[in-house]
């Protein structure tokens, strides 16, 4: 038995804005099969490198469906969605946004699984209004849910974003799917 972290995608629907921006609903599957807890980072946009940081700020929402998912979207140019998973944790997330900028979608999504994240020089929990662990077995809607709280510093800076025992976890999101 593997005790990396995991994650699979699945692209439901590509939706086209504004050129040359698409926007991508996709599916995630995140597993944490390891002891120790695990910070899980979805790009809130695909770009050809990867890129967790500069953020300004992050808000909260609390995902409806089975189990509880406190989900922090932290926002900047380098914008990510952030879960915390418990070892032996596994978490499926529905109908999450990726914007992509290219003409063609890309297939790829590079998700960050770390055992610490550092946004500006605070734990990334200490954003959160609430406890940010996931329930061990969850299922939930990102499309859905309550706002818990927001945080953003009043002198609107960029905040790096520090990772620590940081992986990444590469995923085909392949063709849509129904």
């Amino acid at each position: 038995m593997s005790f990396t972290p995991s994650a699979s995608a699945r692209r439901r629907a590509a939706v086209d804005m504004r050129p040359p921006l698409v926007r991508l609903m996709v599916d995630l599957r995140l597993s944490n099969p390891g002891d120790a807890r695990r910070w899980f980072l979805v790009p809130d946009a695909i770009s050809s490198a990867v890129q967790v940081g500069p953020v300004n700020g992050a808000s909260v929402t609390e995902l409806v469906g089975s189990g509880r998912v406190p989900l922090a979207h932290f926002e900047g140019q380098g914008g990510f969605f952030a879960l915390l998973l418990e070892g032996g944790a596994s978490v499926r997330l529905r109908d999450v946004s990726v914007d992509s900028d290219f003409e063609e979608p890309s297939h790829v999504l590079t998700i960050v699984a770390a055992a610490a994240v550092v946004v500006g020089d605070r734990p990334a929990a200490a954003w959160y209004d609430v406890d940010p662990v996931c329930d061990a077995e969850a299922n939930a809607s990102a499309a859905d849910g309550r706002f818990v709280g927001e945080r953003y510093p009043e002198d609107n800076p960029e905040l790096e974003v520090g990772l620590q025992d940081a992986l990444e976890l590469t995923v085909d999101l392949g063709a849509t799917g129904d």
